[in-house]
Formats: C-alpha cells, sequence, structure tokens
C-alpha cells in the first residue's frame, strides 16, 4: 500500500483527507443513512439523529465519543470528496480485546453514495485506513460485510483480508404466538443454572465450536477466558447498567462438561433479549429445542435477536420452528497486519 500524503488545511479538497468532525457531521449522517438504510437497525437510526443534532449545535468530537458503535472511531477515519461533496466515507476504531490477543481495530462506515462507486474510490479510502493502522500499531483489522454484497468482499480480498466466518442475524418478533414446539413434552434434557467454576467448561465448548481462527463467539466477542470470566467488575458494571445475564447450560450426562450453552441479555431500555448458543456438533437439535423453547416461553412476548453461524442447519431450523426469521447475513473478515 502507497502511504498516505494530505497537504493543505482546505477541508473541501478533492479526494482523500482525513474527516473533520466539526464540519463533516451532516454529509457523513447523510452518506451512512443512504448506505446503510437497508440494514440499519434502531441503535443506527438513533445515532444518525445524534449525529444531526450535534451538527446543529456545532459539537463535535468531545461529544461524538458517547454515541454507539455506529460512531465511534469517526475522527480517525477518512472521506472522500468530489465537486466540494463527500461521496465516501471510512471509520476505525479500537477492539476491546484482552491485551494478550494483540492489537485488533474495527473497520466500519465504508459507505459511497451508488452514483460514485465503481470508480475505486472505496478501495482508495480502504488502502489509507490500512496504512493509518499499520503506522499506529499494526496487529489485525475486523469488519463485516453484507454475505450478498459480491463486489465489496471480492474488494476485501484483493486487499488481503481473509474470510472467517458468515452469520445470520435471527430476530423473532414480540407478542407472536407461541409454536407447539414450546410448549413442555415432559422428555426434555435438564437445563441449570451454570455455576460459577464452569468458565473453563465454557472456554472448552467454545473452543471447539467458535474458534478463534473462524471469528470467535460471536462479533468482537472473542474465544478467550475473559468472554466467559464473570469477574467482580463485570458484575459491578451490569448492576450499574441494569444489565442482566443468564446463562443455561446442559451438561454431559457421565461428566461435568458443558454439551450446550444459552446465554440470555438484556439491558434497560432494550425491549429485547439477545441470546447466544453454544451447542456440541454431536446434539442432532434435542439440546438446542430445550434451550430456545424456554427462551421463548419465558421471554416470546418480547423481542429475541440472536446472531448465529449461517452453516448450522440444525440451529436454523429450531429457530425458523420457533418463528425466528433472518434479517441480514453477514461475512466476517479479518486482515493481519505482518
Amino acid at each position: 500500500m502507497a502511504g498516505i500524503t494530505i497537504s493543505g488545511p482546505n477541508v473541501r479538497e478533492q479526494g482523500l483527507r482525513p474527516v473533520n468532525l466539526r464540519t463533516d457531521l451532516p454529509e457523513l449522517a447523510d452518506l451512512i443513512e443512504t448506505a446503510f438504510s437497508s440494514t440499519m437497525d434502531s441503535g443506527g437510526r438513533a445515532a444518525i439523529r445524534e449525529m444531526r443534532q450535534l451538527s446543529r449545535l456545532g459539537l463535535g468530537l468531545g461529544v461524538l465519543s458517547n454515541l454507539n458503535e455506529l460512531a465511534q472511531g469517526m475522527s480517525l477515519g477518512f472521506v472522500w470528496v468530489e465537486s466540494g461533496r463527500i461521496v465516501g466515507n471510512v471509520s476505525v476504531y479500537p477492539a476491546d480485546y484482552p491485551r494478550e490477543m494483540g492489537r485488533v481495530w474495527i473497520i466500519a462506515n465504508v459507505a459511497v453514495y451508488p452514483e460514485y462507486r465503481g470508480r475505486g474510490i472505496a478501495t482508495r479510502l480502504m488502502n489509507a485506513i490500512l496504512d493509518m493502522i499499520q503506522q499506529k500499531s499494526g496487529g489485525m483489522a475486523v469488519l463485516q460485510v453484507d454475505l450478498d454484497n459480491n463486489t465489496a468482499r471480492h474488494m476485501y480480498r484483493k486487499l488481503g483480508f481473509r474470510e472467517e466466518r458468515a452469520w445470520s442475524q435471527w430476530r423473532r418478533g414480540a407478542y407472536r404466538p407461541l409454536h407447539t414446539h414450546t410448549q413442555i413434552n415432559g422428555n426434555e434434557p435438564r437445563i441449570v443454572q451454570r455455576r460459577m467454576g464452569d468458565t473453563g467448561y465454557e472456554l472448552a465448548l467454545a473452543q471447539q465450536v467458535r474458534p478463534q481462527e473462524r471469528g470467535g463467539v460471536d462479533w468482537l466477542r472473542p474465544t478467550h477466558i475473559n468472554t466467559f470470566r464473570l469477574s467482580v467488575s463485570k458484575r459491578l458494571s451490569n448492576w450499574l447498567n441494569l444489565r442482566d445475564v443468564q446463562r443455561l447450560v446442559i451438561r454431559d450426562a457421565h461428566n461435568e462438561a458443558i454439551e450446550s450453552w444459552l446465554q440470555i441479555e438484556s439491558a434497560f431500555g432494550v425491549s429485547s433479549r439477545q441470546l447466544t448458543l453454544l451447542n456440541h456438533p454431536l446434539d442432532t437439535g434435542t439440546n438446542v429445542e430445550a434451550l430456545i423453547g424456554l427462551a421463548v416461553r419465558r421471554y416470546g412476548y418480547e423481542g429475541i435477536n440472536m446472531n448465529h453461524p449461517h452453516d448450522d442447519q440444525i440451529v436454523s431450523r429450531v429457530l425458523r420452528a420457533h418463528q425466528f426469521s433472518t434479517r441480514r447475513q453477514v461475512m466476517h473478515m479479518r486482515y493481519t497486519f505482518s
């Protein structure tokens, strides 16, 4: 990749330049909303509204850092300007990974207006952000791209990114009637709360079904002991933020090992529950049916979300039976700096 050369303070300079939060927020909000309108969730739309409000107030970097993931890291990003208009953008911010895993950067908001695509603008923006990361610390960069966006996936592969795994984002709407599969039949596996000493068993199951080289437990949740460790600080943080986390497990009948694991998360101000499921590959669906059925019986009157590997057909079948539908399918990709 070529080094970055940007001269002059003029914020309307043609081509590539760094983001200027005090002047760029309105145009960035328009660009991001246009580029991601079909996949943007309620959190993303809220961030767009806040960006526009901040721009009207004349506020920038100091306040922007308090916004959600969509807006974080914009100050480290780049824009592409044509005829005095921002037509492309890329953002980057550091991921909160354990220190021993090395520095990890999240690339987001890779956006170009439709009428400017096919001109190499996204490639130039990506080269600039990769050069910047290399100059700062290197390590690894990760991103998500829609599974059916073959053009973007091809570009990332040409730049040196490796595809880790495809994921489906599932959603069950609130107040849907319970499916007959959710009724207790008396033959379900025994589901219990996880114990304090289960961290090692949780990590062992994750290493088997969600290895780090295939993207980890979930987006920005590495297959690492810290993902499962319920430290005092983590418990205190959950309590202060009114965040509730339940972990349910099904154990091997012959030993203490965990065969299946379900995490159920809720947060203050969020009307839906977030599920994370880890399941032994030898399970034919019995454990999945028991755990998902329990979650639906308890929280079927709320919205339920779940991210899960796209290639897990058993879990996909159970989710569809319980009236979940896919909202989005994405590919997780990573770039390792030499």
